[in-house]
């Protein structure tokens, strides 16, 4: 009895202090109100004047963009402006947070930072659907041209799983946001991945390392997971930091025994593969030529060496090492990685690099990471927190002079550049292409096929494999051209039976008429002088065909603008 009481007793104290230490935790506002203390001391010190709070219409705009990847739909953009209070941004947040929208685009992100657009659209079983199309052939980008391509013995086009809405990356990274995985169990699932590739869709990222590429491996894991650039040191010490060689080596051993092998039939269709950690093997630093290098010990950045014995799976113990509570990178590294998500820039430029001297504010960055490590690596609280700080929540307006210095200091919100993402699902929301609605389950998987295929072509078009976007003035009208077919059916053209026509249509205010195009596309309210140039259009075509034409015109304008294509 007295040691059933004692065990009783003991639970009743553990449970009490997992409470208190759940308590303790600072809300996510209080987090966000502790970093704008830390930036407004800055600007004050540095004489920078931060901008103005950002208009509702800004913010929704924004922060939609920011999480969903689309521009917001018009009813909720309505709702909000009509909304009084100072919650309703936060309550906005917390409805954004809560998407699956939020967790695919989210998911998208850190899918591209892990092995590029190209990797990951060959994953997606849109080939075929392309070809049949005639998106794709002699005129496309050939296979492997572009970096991060799975190439060699990947399974070609022909191989791929046709019917997959999501790449497989993607769709495993959204279902463990939405779980609340904590980020660095997520890590580590990425980085010790083992299994066959069809039933392991983390395995991805590994995959692009296989036969002999750890060192590509090495410098990938440190630099997105740590946010140091150690692979220049992999053929001589690195020549700014105190990284050696020996260092770089050292890291490249943990992936020396990882491999990938055909499951199964090679003459199957799709192939399978499957990643898995030799027992044995060893790696050597590479040497002149006739000399045999030196045996490189599995020994991480902290001087931390496992045995280097068989059975050993070093990308277990690599993975634990890279994301341990003592480690001092990796939570900063997330947390620029997320704050250069809906800022432009981290808090260290470059982002991937905490080692460089140009950090804007090195408390911020060590606040918000001791409070990730104290979450558990709770991805969405950390979001949530720096979506709610003042600085995301200022303007991009203002006087031409300071604006560089402002903008860099986080005390102006940056104009940037739709993502072509962003730029094409936006089109998607604009021009009511995302009305049509079906409760055909099949026909919703093939809507969504036929998105993704036409979402790579925009990309392969607009965007480059790392991400960076040449969406130029003058792209966007080929961009809605490139839209006009079986799925978009000519997406701004004026008919009866387009979702967002048939409901211009219907109304007979001409000023609800006006505000519903300014809404959808741009999320604001006409201005006084937008109203009167399009009325003044309206008087001047009086027929119901060309005013329709007018209604087009209008929304191809719009689309056009640079107010749609920036994120402001």
């Amino acid at each position: 009895m007295r040691l059933k009481s004692f065990l009783l007793l003991t639970v009743g104290v553990l449970a009490a202090l997992q409470a208190e230490t759940v308590e303790a935790i600072t809300p996510p506002a209080k987090v966000a109100e502790q970093v704008d203390r830390l930036l407004r001391a800055q600007w004050e010190a540095e004489g920078i004047k931060p901008a103005q709070r950002s208009s509702d219409s800004e913010f929704v705009r924004r922060l939609t963009l920011d999480l969903t990847g689309a521009i917001p739909r018009e009813d909720r953009v309505r709702e909000f402006l009509a909304e009084k209070g100072n919650a309703k941004r936060s309550a906005l947040l917390q409805e954004l947070l809560a998407r699956r929208t939020t967790a695919r685009f989210t998911s998208l992100r850190w899918a591209y930072t892990l092995v590029g657009r190209e990797a990951l659209f060959r994953s997606l079983g849109v080939s075929q659907l392309m070809k049949r199309a005639g998106m794709i052939g002699p005129d496309a980008a050939p296979a492997g041209t572009m970096s991060g391509d799975m190439g060699g013995d990947m399974p070609g086009d022909e191989d791929l799983d046709s019917d997959r809405p999501v790449p497989p990356l993607v769709e495993w990274m959204e279902e463990r946001w939405l779980q609340g995985t904590p980020w660095s169990e997520v890590s580590r699932e990425l980085i010790a991945a083992e299994g066959e590739l069809l039933n392991t869709p983390q395995g991805q990222y590994m995959f692009q390392f296989r036969q002999g590429k750890a060192a590509e491996a090495a410098g990938s894991v440190i630099r997105v997971f740590q946010g140091i650039q150690i692979q220049c040191a992999q053929c001589h010490d690195h020549p700014y930091t105190e990284w050696s060689q020996e260092d770089f080596w050292g890291v490249a051993a943990f992936f020396g025994r990882m491999n990938v092998r055909y499951v199964g039939d090679k003459n199957a269709r799709p192939r399978r593969f499957e990643i898995f950690e030799r027992p044995g093997g060893q790696t050597r630093i590479p040497a002149a030529p006739g000399e045999r290098g030196r045996l490189a010990l599995p020994r991480f950045l902290d001087d931390t060496v496992i045995s280097p014995g068989n059975g050993v799976h070093r990308r277990q113990e690599l993975a634990e090492l890279v994301t341990a509570d003592d480690n001092p990178y990796f939570a900063k590294a997330m947390v620029n990685r997320v704050w250069s998500f809906y800022f432009g820039d981290g808090l260290t430029s470059p982002v991937d690099d905490l080692e460089s001297t140009e950090c804007v504010s090195p408390e911020v960055l060590e606040l918000l990471a001791q409070d990730f490590k104290a979450s558990g690596y709770d991805m969405r609280r950390l979001t949530e927190i720096v979506l709610s700080t003042e600085a995301y929540n200022l303007s991009s307006a203002g006087p031409e002079e300071g604006r560089a210095q402002a903008v860099a200091s986080f005390a102006r919100a940056p104009l940037r550049g739709l993502s072509a993402e962003q730029l094409f699902f936006s089109v998607y929301e604009a021009t009511g292409i995302e009305d049509i609605e079906t409760t055909n389950v099949r026909k919703q998987r093939a809507l969504m096929r036929q998105r993704f295929a036409l979402l790579r072509k925009f990309i392969q078009t607009f965007g480059d494999d790392e991400a960076e976007e040449v969406v130029d003035t003058g792209t966007i009208p080929q961009a809605l051209m490139m839209l006009n077919g079986p799925l978009s059916n000519d997406a701004v053209r004026a008919r009866p039976d387009h979702p967002l026509y048939s409901r211009l249509f219907a109304m007979t205010d001409v000023d609800d008429r006006i505000d519903t195009i300014y809404l959808r596309v741009l999320s604001r309210f006409p201005s006084k002088h937008e109203r009167k140039v399009v009325k003044q259009l309206l008087k001047q075509n009086k027929t119901a065909k060309d005013q329709a034409q007018i209604y087009a015109d209008v929304i191809w304008t719009l689309l056009n603008s640079s107010e749609f294509a920036f994120a402001h």
